[in-house]
């Protein structure tokens, strides 16, 4: 029989690659042949025993549950249906990588193992970005482009250089991608020993230079405000006026950086592009929409929201460009409080946890990526179909809830 955990290590694999490959059938369905993978756990999944948990993940899972009945009850009023099944099946697969790593996780000790493995995903994959900027084009398809032309061509006249996605979407997502990793992989690089903690160093090392070469404001904010937290929790023992003057150095250095790295670095065109952006920026149209997705997520549908597929209507068929309102707009607000609630959740027992000298490295690293999350996900268009999202929430949601079952189990 099949170890069942050799299915989390294809899982894991499909979160990057299940939608670089497509099939149309007779023009009228795509099918995503490398999701088969995951399909693949399910039988097993569902037979699988989770005793032992604890609040944190009943919680989680109940959250998971009624996120996906409630939106395949939604795609029946949804003004798009088409498009909310997609995301119904993008979340049923969430639900899956979250039950995967459950299975796998069974012990604070096996967080070892799955850092290891976040390491090596995250070299393969930056040395994968690199290769695309470097060659200037995408190494795979994706959904998304929709039959666009000349793509590379359009983002290396705009910037100077492809900015890389490898395996996910675009850009803003990969740039997601790659923030989380750095965040979570700082905190595990100074928490392990050996032979980890050079992978974990050069892992974040090289994210840290691809969010920057993603050229995403919401990747580089998100990160440098992870980051600040992170160095605020480590550095308890210093004086109140050292933190703050470590912060305004960190944060006077960016500033500058974006508003004159282009004299330094011979006027580096995407600097001034990147400048350009934050100077004469229009947020017009986005905070139409923005107020519009408010409103049908609160009043205008009493908080139960316009059901998955809705932004053909809310938006017009653009992105949200924020996560979280992309949940209050298309779940509704009752749904985006539970899921607030979870990560508060999960915040508050990983700080214990560091309050107590428990793994204080990695769990500073997770919570500086909730701390970065609400930047974060105004980069890409959607995270619902990101799935190293589904894969580092699920990742927090299982830590946090072993954390809150031992009293003093250390990683290394």
């Amino acid at each position: 029989m099949i170890n069942r955990r050799y299915l989390y290590l294809l899982g894991i694999i499909s979160c990057f690659i299940g939608e670089v490959f497509k099939i149309r059938v007779f023009g009228l369905f795509e099918l995503y042949p490398l999701r088969v993978m995951l399909i693949l756990a399910i039988p097993f999944l569902i037979f699988s025993s989770f005793k032992g948990r604890n609040k944190i993940w009943k919680f989680a899972n109940i959250l998971f549950f009624i996120m996906l009945i409630y939106g395949t009850i939604s795609l029946i009023w949804s003004p798009d249906p088409f498009l909310g099944f997609r995301q119904v099946h993008s979340v049923f697969m969430g639900m899956m990588i979250f039950f995967l790593v459950s299975l796998y996780v069974t012990d604070i000790s096996f967080l070892k193992k799955g850092m290891i493995l976040w390491s090596i995903m995250s070299i393969i994959s930056c040395l994968l970005g690199f290769y695309e900027m470097y060659n200037g084009e995408y190494l795979f398809s994706h959904v998304t482009d929709n039959g666009a032309v000349d793509i590379e061509s359009k983002r290396i006249l705009e910037i100077g250089w492809l900015t890389p996605r490898v395996f996910l979407p675009g850009p803003n997502e990969y740039a997601f991608f790659n923030s989380i990793s750095a965040l979570l992989l700082m905190g595990w690089a100074l928490q392990t020993k050996g032979i980890y903690k050079v992978l974990a160093i050069v892992a974040t090392v090289l994210s840290i230079v691809l969010i920057i070469y993603s050229f995403s404001r919401a990747a580089i904010s998100g990160f440098l405000i992870g980051l600040i937290f992170f160095i605020f929790i480590l550095t308890k023992n210093f004086n109140i006026l050292v933190k703050i003057f470590i912060i305004l150095i960190i944060s006077s250095l960016t500033v500058f950086i974006i508003f004159n790295g282009n004299k330094l670095i011979n006027n580096n065109l995407a600097l001034t592009v990147l400048a350009n952006k934050i100077e004469n920026q229009d947020n017009s149209t986005r905070n139409t929409f923005y107020s519009t997705a408010v409103f049908e997520g609160t009043i205008g549908t009493l908080g139960f929201g316009r059901g998955l597929g809705a932004s053909t209507a809310i938006i017009d068929g653009s992105s949200y460009h924020l996560y979280l309102l992309e949940i209050l707009a298309e779940f509704g607000l009752w749904i985006l409080l539970v899921y607030i609630i979870l990560i508060i959740k999960i915040f508050f027992q990983l700080f214990r946890s560091i309050q107590k000298g428990r793994n204080n490295y990695l769990s500073s690293g997770v919570l500086a990526s909730c701390i970065a999350l609400p930047l974060l996900c105004t980069g890409p268009a959607t995270l619902t179909y990101v799935y190293p999202y589904w894969l580092w929430l699920s990742f927090m949601i299982v830590y946090a809830d072993l954390d809150s079952g031992v009293k003093n189990v250390y990683v290394h």
